[in-house]
């Protein structure tokens, strides 16, 4: 949109980009989760998306576009990257990017009734340099909702554990290797009840 609400017509000749690219994938549902915009204008996203015809599981997804609106085919080689742990359904909820602009995912991974905390790389030009990374806390539902990263290179994600009867606020820091902080309350682990 331009400072007004009008729609800007530059971007994308429309104001709209869908961000569906590959053969099929409008019989996929998508859910946009959260975005950065760095000072070019370069926009880069993560959700989730999800095949609704079959029983596929759901996975990570996350894209770049130009300012312009054209995808950023610099990133895989259309501009768009998905990932999906090995069974389960995987839920990409918040992005940071880092000094390097790789994209930082963290979420969740449903996997028989459990959910974990889940970390994931992306590199700037799209690779991903190993697997999600989770984080079980309770053993029942553990949901991260937002990533941020400390003035020393440290992430912090915030989000929720527990049943679903009774849920706890919870922090959790690591390094930017995806290794626990034991120096935070001796366990990289906050939880709040």
């Amino acid at each position: 949109y331009l400072s007004n609400g009008t729609i800007d017509s530059t971007f994308n000749s429309t104001g709209i980009r869908l961000l569906w690219i590959a053969t099929n994938d409008n019989n996929r549902s998508f859910s946009l989760e959260d975005l950065e915009v760095v000072s070019n204008g370069k926009i880069s996203a993560t959700g989730w998306r999800k095949n609704v015809s079959t029983s596929i599981s759901s996975e990570y997804w996350a894209c770049r576009v130009l300012s312009n609106g054209a995808m950023y085919n610099t990133f895989s080689t259309d501009g768009v990257v998905a990932y999906a742990d090995a069974g389960g359904s995987s839920y990409g909820h918040a992005l940071l990017l880092n000094s390097n602009e790789d994209l930082i995912l963290a979420g969740t991974r449903s996997y028989l009734g459990d959910n974990t905390y889940r970390y994931l790389k992306i590199n700037q030009n799209g690779t991903i340099p190993a697997t999600s990374t989770f984080f079980n806390i309770t053993g029942g539902i553990d949901i991260a909702y937002d990533i941020e990263e400390e003035i020393n290179g440290k992430y912090v994600m915030a989000g929720s554990t527990g049943t679903s009867s009774s849920r706890a606020f919870t922090i959790l820091r690591m390094s930017n290797t995806a290794v626990l902080d034991n120096t935070f309350n001796g366990n990289g682990i906050v939880n709040t009840v």
